[in-house]
């Protein structure tokens, strides 16, 4: 698992490994505000957002840590939020406020990238950079989970089909009908 530690003027990106529950800092990656990441499928590639004040980019470094680092957004999209496919073969990452978009991913034998591409029928991500990510994936991939705070207007879009999750539902179901004699 990944996270940003921050200060009032700072932002570094660490790990808590698991089941040893020892954290530590990843590299010595340094941002304007939160770092937004995700560690590969396969445990060997970390994919985050750098703000600095220059700009905002998605990024992608070996894990373990080492100085080898691949800008994946385009200089000029704001390159947030990103995430990996449930098989690694993809990156997720919002290009500024724009929809979600997906990049073809090849680690072996060599890291490549290819060019990011509209995901057909994605939603717009009604949070900032510097908010915390507000989507996952699946497990099968399939489906996209999001989070949305209602508050904040959403982008004109395609409509986002809506469930909602009921907790206590059992204790509720008792206290509208009454148990059978």
């Amino acid at each position: 698992m990944s996270f940003s530690a921050t200060t009032a003027t700072d932002a570094s990106l660490w790990t808590l490994s698991d089941p040893e529950r020892t954290v530590s800092r990843y590299g010595d990656i340094h941002a304007f505000n939160a770092l937004n990441s995700s560690l590969s499928p396969d445990g060997r590639w970390m994919a985050y957002t750098m703000r600095s004040r220059a700009g905002t980019a998605v990024y992608v470094q070996p894990f373990p840590y080492t100085d080898t680092r691949f800008q994946i957004s385009r200089d000029d999209d704001l390159g947030h939020h990103p995430l990996w496919s449930p098989d690694g073969k993809a990156l997720f990452y919002f290009p500024g406020a724009n929809a979600l978009v997906a990049t073809a991913v090849t680690t072996a034998p060599r890291f490549m990238v290819g060019n990011p591409t509209a995901v057909p029928g994605a939603f717009l991500s009604n949070v900032s950079t510097t908010s915390p990510r507000n989507h996952d994936m699946t497990p099968d991939g399939q489906w996209m989970v999001v989070a949305l705070d209602a508050s904040v207007p959403i982008q004109p879009g395609p409509a986002i089909p809506q469930f909602e999750v009921v907790l206590n539902w059992f204790d509720e179901l008792k206290r509208r009908v009454p148990p059978r004699p």
